[in-house]
């Protein structure tokens, strides 16, 4: 039976070889939906790679996957098709692609596990005309793909048409052309039985404009994706995701799917591993005082994560009386920003290494010493330059005025509260969470002398983002890779660095600029950098234990 299906299959696409790639409009226009479709669903989790395309053709979704940088394996039962696709794509891709003329299902096991993606844009898994045939075919799909590799599955949502559309169902004519003239293509789907069978066949229609009809008819099984879904995961397979066409541009659902073990890409729960317990106390008879912290305590922090191109955990999208749509979309990062280096560092390196969608947010902190305003002409200039000279980004800002209070309070306090607000703000925008959130830091910083106090106390900063979201969970908090203040400088460039505010206490001049008061806390960091000073203190050989150089008074 499956034979019979096969030949019939393959005869009914050795017909049509020469007027299917014409059959969804002008050639660039076919072309730049494949582009799409593959960009907007295989791409989001393999970002290159061996990858089989199952159902090639004559090769549409081959040059998509090519021009996306895979290297390509097609397989088809058409031998004229595989003629065409060969005859064109070879000469320009060489060895980057190969045909394979053969029913996939039944590749030789040489084949098994040697792609780290397959790509089926065609109604694949619906040739398979039974239950069984349905389950071989899966199998057989995700055994050719590595651990961890990756499958995109075009596949309708057949409960869905079963449901809704009548016993025949014409499509919508397209008038296009090939290399024979101008034609009118469309297809029609007839449904048997009472209720409606799963069985039925589909015909399709070249009506030439000399008065030529060709048709061709292929029978089909209807599996309602979750269905497949279940069969997937029978597979070894997770992280399943149907792809609507409104979000890949392609004209049925796309099922994105990754072969455990799933790679553990993303979130990380937050928690402090350097708590004051596991620091060197600086004092006698172990009297709890300052903390000296050291390059080497830092080795391991736990808020550690690179810029990366990644997309974020999958997101479902509630429909009202419609099913749920789990999506993919890009990581949303907010950078608290205050127009200092270290934030200013971790903007930029954010925006030119990582794809992440970046929300830029500062504060003013207006308070006595009159900061605020150097620093809002600084971030000013900050944010035009960077959205001139690498990528747009969002920036927003907030303020708060504490002018009148003699305790300032914390920043980083009042930060965190701060990204409560945004967030939620974002969640009822796009109806979906930030999914992480930093502030600048550097070596010098870190570094320095704490008490117990100040350690515990960065445990209620992530509380106080986490209450401020409240009722919804809170972004994780990240940090780029801890570096001094200097490394920061080299990796911004001279002109970034210029327009950077670093002084605590700004003296104003006549024509209404500020410069740098030369005695504040920062400006002695910055002087001792520019002098070629080194800032980061080197871990003494004894123990900090017995070390009295360090002691602080009660």
């Amino acid at each position: 039976m499956a034979d019979k299906q096969n030949q019939k299959i393959s005869q009914v696409y050795d017909d049509w070889a020469d007027w299917f790639p014409y059959i969804y409009g002008p050639i660039d226009h076919t072309m730049q939906l494949f582009s799409n479709c593959v960009e907007n669903s295989l791409k989001k989790r393999l970002p290159s790679g061996i990858v089989i395309d199952a159902g090639c053709g004559t090769g549409l979704s081959t040059k998509a996957l090519l021009d996306a940088g895979y290297d390509v394996i097609g397989v088809d039962l058409s031998e004229k098709s595989l003629n065409v696709a060969s005859d064109w794509l070879v000469p320009e891709y060489g060895d980057r692609v190969k045909f394979v003329h053969a029913d996939i299902s039944n590749l030789p096991e040489s084949y098994h596990g040697i792609a780290d993606g397959l790509f089926a844009s065609t109604s694949l898994l619906a040739h398979a005309l039974t239950s069984t045939a349905v389950k071989k075919m899966t199998s057989s799909l995700c055994g050719l793909v590595r651990a961890g590799g990756v499958l995109a599955i075009a596949h309708y949502d057949y409960q869905r048409l079963m449901s809704v559309e009548p016993d025949i169902a014409p499509s919508q004519p397209v008038f296009t052309s090939d290399n024979s003239g101008p034609f009118i293509f469309f297809q029609q789907r007839s449904w048997s039985g009472e209720p409606r069978s799963r069985r039925y066949r589909t015909e399709y229609f070249r009506l030439g404009l000399d008065g030529t009809i060709r048709k061709l008819d292929v029978d089909y099984l209807a599996t309602p994706l979750s269905e497949i879904t279940e069969i997937l995961a029978e597979n070894g397979c997770q992280a399943i995701a149907w792809l609507e066409p409104g979000e890949t541009g392609f004209f049925k659902p796309i099922g994105l799917v990754t072969k455990n073990p799933v790679p553990d890409s993303h979130f990380r729960a937050n928690r402090l591993e350097h708590v004051a317990s596991n620091m060197h106390p600086i004092g006698n008879n172990n009297v709890a005082g300052k903390f000296q912290f050291f390059p080497e305590d830092l080795d391991q922090n736990p808020f550690e994560e690179e810029p990366s191109y990644k997309e974020s955990t999958l997101q479902v999208l509630k429909r009202p009386n419609s099913p749920d749509v789990i999506t993919r979309r890009k990581q949303v990062s907010l950078v608290m920003f205050s127009g200092g280096v270290d934030s200013v560092y971790t903007l930029y390196r954010l925006l030119k290494e990582s794809d992440d969608e970046i929300i830029a947010h500062h504060i003013h902190f207006i308070n006595r010493e009159g900061r605020h305003k150097a620093e809002d002409i600084a971030c000013r200039q900050i944010v035009q330059h960077l959205k001139t000279m690498v990528r747009p980004f969002i920036y927003t800002e907030s303020s708060i005025d504490r002018r009148r209070f003699q305790a300032f309070g914390m920043d980083d306090m009042a930060v965190a509260f701060e990204v409560g607000v945004i967030a939620n703000s974002f969640l009822i925008d796009r109806g979906h969470m930030i999914d992480r959130w930093t502030t600048g830091t550097c070596l010098e910083e870190e570094l320095e002398y704490y008490g117990q106090e100040e350690v515990e106390r960065f445990e209620h900063i992530l509380n106080t983002a986490a209450a401020s979201c409240y009722p919804s969970p809170a972004p994780r908090f990240f940090q780029l890779k801890i570096i001094p203040k200097r490394d920061q400088i080299a990796y911004m460039g001279e002109t970034l660095t210029r327009l950077c505010w670093t002084c605590r206490k700004p003296v104003w001049k006549d024509d209404g600029t500020a410069e740098e008061c030369g005695q504040c806390k920062t400006c002695n960091l910055m002087t001792r950098i520019r002098n070629g000073e080194e800032t980061i203190k080197s871990k003494p050989k004894q123990s900090l234990r017995d070390a009295t150089v360090f002691e602080t008074k009660p």
